[in-house]
Order: C-alpha cells, then sequence, then structure tokens
C-alpha cells in the first residue's frame, strides 16, 4: 500500500451566485484576477469562473443567472467547508479594517492568532473568508510551514499553551543553525561586550546609548480602571451615574510620583476628541506647579476628523488615518502618552501601535460603563514588566509579548 502524494492545492471549486456577483467579490474585493472562464461542463447552465489568488492556484466559481446572492452563514456541519483563508501582505493587511469599513463588509476586527493576525468576514454567499498575514518571514530556504513545526515543537517541549513570539524566533535561530554551516565549532548565543554594563557606562560610549534610546519613540496608555474593566468618568466630570470613583481611594505618595514621573518623561499628549476638549477646560486653570506647566506647555496632538479649532497652547489636529499619523508621531516626536480616549485607544489597539499599557486598578466593581477595549477588539498578548501596590490601588505595567 502507498500514499498517492499530494503537491498542493490544484484548486477550490466554490459554488457562486450570478457571474458579476462573483467577480464584484473575488476581483473587486480580493483583487484575484479573473483569469479564465468557460462553462461548467457538467451543467450547461452554469459559468464556471477561474480567479488567481497570487500563489499560483486557482479559486474556481460556478456561477448561474438564477440564484442571487443569500448572505445567511453556510453550514458548518461535520464535512462542510468552515472557512477560507487568503494571505495578505503586513502592508496590506494595516490597511483591511479601512477598506473593509468603507464597503459597509461586517468583520470580526483584527484577531490576534500569535504567530499570525487574522480578520474574518462572510462573502455574499455567507461563506466565512479570512484574510491572514503573518507576522514572521522563514529564513532563504524554508517554509512558512517549517518554521510552525519547529516552533510547535518548542512551545509543547516547554509547556507552553500556545504559539508566541518567542517560540518562532527561536524556531527560525534552529533553522538556520541546522541548515547552515559555520567555520564556528561553537555558534552557542555569545555576549561580545561582557565587561561592559550599559547601567554603568560613562563618557561617549553611555552617551551613545542615551541618544539611541531617546530617538526610539513609543506610545504608552496610562489609564484607570476599575477591577471589572470600567475606564468611564474616573473623576466625575463626565456626569455619569457612577463618576468619580477614582476619588474613592488613596493612590498614596507612590501613586502621585507614579503620575508624574511618567507625565515628566512624556515629550507629547495624543488625545481623542472628548478627552481633549475635556482636558482643554480643566488644565489652563492649574498652572501653578511643575505638573500642570507640562500639561500645558508640551505638545498635545487631538485625533479628530470633526474638531476645527484647538485653541489649547501647543496643540495639533490630526484629521488624517490614524495608523499614519500615530506612525509618524512615535517616529519623530518620541514617547507619547494616551490618557483616557477610549475610541482612540481601541482603534491604536487594531492596528498593533500601543507599545506600553500603564493601569492604575482600583479596587471597585462598577457593574456598568465603558471599559477600556470594545468586544469586538482584537485578542493580543502581553508581557508584565512590573505590578506594584500603591496605597490602595495597583500599578500595572504590560509590554507587547
Amino acid at each position: 500500500m502507498r500514499k498517492l502524494q499530494s503537491q498542493g492545492v490544484h484548486h477550490t471549486t466554490l459554488v457562486g451566485a450570478d457571474r458579476q456577483t462573483s467577480i464584484d467579490f473575488w476581483e473587486g474585493v480580493l483583487g484575484m484576477p479573473f483569469v479564465f472562464e468557460q462553462p461548467n461542463l457538467d451543467n450547461a447552465a452554469e459559468s464556471h469562473l477561474y480567479f488567481d489568488p497570487g500563489d499560483g492556484r486557482l479559486i474556481t466559481v460556478f456561477t448561474n443567472e438564477d440564484r442571487t446572492p443569500d448572505p445567511t452563514r453556510t453550514p458548518i456541519d461535520p464535512g462542510c467547508v468552515h472557512h477560507l483563508a487568503f494571505a495578505l501582505s503586513q502592508a496590506t493587511f494595516a490597511q483591511a479594517v479601512e477598506r473593509l469599513n468603507e464597503r459597509g463588509i461586517r468583520h470580526s476586527g483584527v484577531k490576534d492568532r500569535g504567530f499570525m493576525d487574522s480578520i474574518y468576514f462572510t462573502d455574499p454567499l455567507g461563506l466565512l473568508i479570512e484574510l491572514a498575514a503573518y507576522r514572521f518571514e522563514p529564513p532563504a530556504g524554508h517554509t512558512h510551514a517549517e518554521v510552525l513545526l519547529a516552533a510547535h515543537r518548542i512551545r509543547v517541549e516547554r509547556g507552553d499553551y500556545n504559539i508566541a513570539p518567542v517560540h518562532l524566533a527561536d524556531a527560525i535561530e534552529q533553522l538556520v543553525t541546522e541548515s547552515r554551516q559555520s567555520l564556528s565549532n561553537d555558534r552557542t548565543p555569545k555576549d561580545p561586550t561582557p565587561a561592559i554594563s550599559f547601567q554603568t557606562a560613562t563618557g561617549p560610549c553611555r552617551q551613545k546609548l542615551d541618544e539611541e534610546e531617546e530617538s526610539m519613540g513609543r506610545i504608552v496608555v496610562s489609564e484607570f480602571v476599575t477591577l471589572d474593566g470600567v475606564v468611564e468618568d474616573p473623576g466625575g466630570a463626565e456626569g455619569s451615574p457612577s463618576g468619580g470613583w477614582a476619588f474613592k481611594f488613596d493612590r498614596g505618595d507612590e501613586g502621585d510620583r507614579f503620575k508624574t514621573e511618567e507625565l515628566m518623561n512624556t515629550d507629547a499628549l495624543l488625545l481623542g476628541r472628548r478627552t481633549y476638549e475635556g482636558f482643554a477646560v480643566a488644565w489652563p486653570n492649574m498652572n501653578e506647579d511643575p505638573f500642570g506647566q507640562k500639561m500645558n506647555s508640551m505638545p498635545k496632538y487631538v485625533v479628530s476628523s470633526t474638531l476645527t479649532k484647538a485653541d489649547w497652547t501647543n496643540s495639533t489636529i490630526l484629521p488624517g488615518d490614524l495608523a499614519e499619523e500615530a506612525t509618524r508621531l512615535r517616529d519623530e516626536v518620541g514617547e507619547i502618552l494616551v490618557a483616557g480616549s477610549r475610541q482612540l485607544v481601541n482603534g491604536l489597539h487594531a492596528h498593533g501601535l500601543i507599545d506600553e499599557y500603564r493601569l492604575m486598578v482600583y479596587p471597585i466593581v462598577l457593574g456598568a460603563g465603558a471599559r477600556l477595549f470594545d468586544d469586538s477588539a482584537a485578542q493580543a498578548t502581553l508581557r508584565l514588566v512590573e505590578a506594584k501596590p500603591a496605597g490602595d490601588i495597583l500599578l500595572l505595567t504590560y509590554h507587547r509579548a
């Protein structure tokens, strides 16, 4: 007995609706060139359309002018196709949410799959479509599948629950080591400067390191949050039923020091319209101490497509594409602090632009109110950097995993 060894997917055939709907979706939405057409040789009432998804394989669709689009979700019973996934570059994937939104196509938002990012939506006939973008590139001469196989073995050996960037990085290193020769007898990791401590170095070396660190921009989100995830109206200025909950607790000297150091180490504020408008009313009247002076003098950027005037000192309106504007600011400005601005935080999160979260967790459950992340927020894995008490509250700092 021998196997019938496959050598890849030849083509996938779907039952479509009418001809034009099929062309508009597969070529007009997903960009697959319409390359070939002939009658369905098993059914003269149907046409057979061929589309090129970009990898040399084919997506083919049977069409019939008597069939109309029905967006009802296709069956997912045993034996049925659950969904089809198509590869996007990271550059195109970053535009996917915007381009689906402008067509009014409902979608899942970005989903974190550990080794790739995904977005899900249905085609005109209810078939679930996944757009996926790998977070890694395999080393030359290897495939994504080989990296995933090696990463899987590393993950299982370490007893980790799901795949993470560290598994992929170690898998890539392993594949390169195994497949490429070197004149070195010892290829284990090395530290080329073991005698130099970056923490204690001085002089031109330390100055150069400082300059490089300062040139690396970051977007930092800082939030007051309840135990059940509510961030709405911690100070009570918005007039919500549960507003002012942050003032019920003492964050102590440690909490005050945390907020002061945070602001003093920040190069600019990035705010949503509602938060900006609230700050712009309150802070100009609090200019007596260094904290207030820094708040009023530092550069402030407000993300809004409706705001026409920003009178608070040193303010700039950003009406353009969020991902482009935020990326440019991070590269040009340095450390950027996002305070409050829940909708803005969700937008930055969807584009993977948040480098650090600083959460002041208050010991209260409200049971209602706007939470930090929308229900449609993409799954993301974070790494705990620091956790320490401050009076009645807990200070948590997370980085991207």
